[in-house]
């Protein structure tokens, strides 16, 4: 039985690079793909593609009637690099050109995006769409004005707690603004990086016209390649420029997807989901510095 918010009609290309064979990431991967099987399996039409750096021996062609398609580059290993996690561009530009899909999802393949998830973006995408139509953004040079709807990742410490890896009480403020769109309140977090961005097609070629040069919007030149981050970069830093991410207040528990692995709870403190979006309820005129627990330490890789 089709969801609510997506069309009969619509389609999604799934897209994501997997670099190396580890049982770990190949167990990430089988997870991923069985979440696509179960969204098939409820009328949602999804196509996989995934760049793989050796051969797939964590997944057949078929996933009980998911469809994936794969891509192998043993190169990317000495050359690529870090840019193996920006591929799925080139198969986006084509489907785009084609008009090939309704919706376009990349991920890093450790980011466990469940239906759920994509409902819960669909849903919020019709909303703002209006919005940004009335404001006229599509004719403005100030992109940062189309509002995009996000997800947040979510860690799970050893006793269950949900905590949020990129939040961190480490490095200033956690939370930008929180804005009212129709009169629903939406968080603007201060770190816009979640480990994949879902578009609409129409969206995603407005965003790719509205930088002057498209090549270097969904290429490689950015102060985020020069700062290293290049696999953040591929996975959504690229539009951060001419995007605000925004996360619905009164629906943010549907907006949390669990980041598999969850290494960051090993390295830094981090605010639970709960004190973060309580504390965003609470928020004014300024930034949101959330406070350090008594007793934590922030940097845990240090103690």
């Amino acid at each position: 039985m089709r969801r609510k918010c997506f069309e009969p009609y619509d389609t999604i290309l799934a897209c994501f690079s997997s670099f190396g064979n580890d049982s770990l990431r190949t167990g990430f991967v089988d997870k991923i793909l069985n979440n696509f099987d179960i969204m098939r399996s409820k009328g949602l039409h999804v196509d996989v593609k995934i760049h793989v750096t050796h051969l797939p021996m964590f997944m057949p062609a078929f996933v009980s009637g998911l469809q994936v398609n794969y891509s192998l580059n043993k190169k990317a290993i000495q050359g690529l690099k870090y840019h193996f996690a920006g591929e799925c561009r080139y198969d986006f530009r084509k489907a785009l050109e084609a008009d090939a899909y309704a919706y376009y999802l990349l991920l890093e393949n450790d980011m466990e995006v469940t239906l759920e998830h994509l409902e819960a973006l669909c849903r919020e995408f019709k909303y703002v769409t209006k919005l940004n139509e009335e404001r006229n953004i599509v004719s403005r040079k100030n992109a940062t004005l189309f509002f995009r709807p996000g997800l947040v990742r979510f860690e799970h410490m050893p006793s269950g707690t949900r905590v949020l890896p990129d939040y961190p009480f480490c490095c200033n403020a956690q939370i930008n603004r929180v804005i009212e769109l129709g009169g629903r309140r939406f968080v603007v977090p201060k770190n816009p990086y979640e480990g994949l961005y879902f578009l609409p097609a129409y969206l995603f070629r407005v965003l790719l016209r509205k930088h002057s040069v498209s090549a270097t919007a969904f290429g490689f030149y950015d102060k985020k390649i020069q700062r290293k981050l290049i696999r953040e970069y591929h996975a959504g830093l690229w539009m951060e420029s001419f995007t605000t991410k925004i996360v619905p207040l009164d629906n943010y528990e549907t907006h949390l997807v669990h980041h598999l692995g969850d290494k960051y709870t090993k390295i830094w403190s981090t605010p639970t989901a709960e004190e973060y979006f309580k504390a965003a309820e609470r928020y004014t005129d300024a930034p949101i510095v959330l406070k350090v627990p008594p007793g934590a330490v922030l940097w845990i890789r240090d103690k």
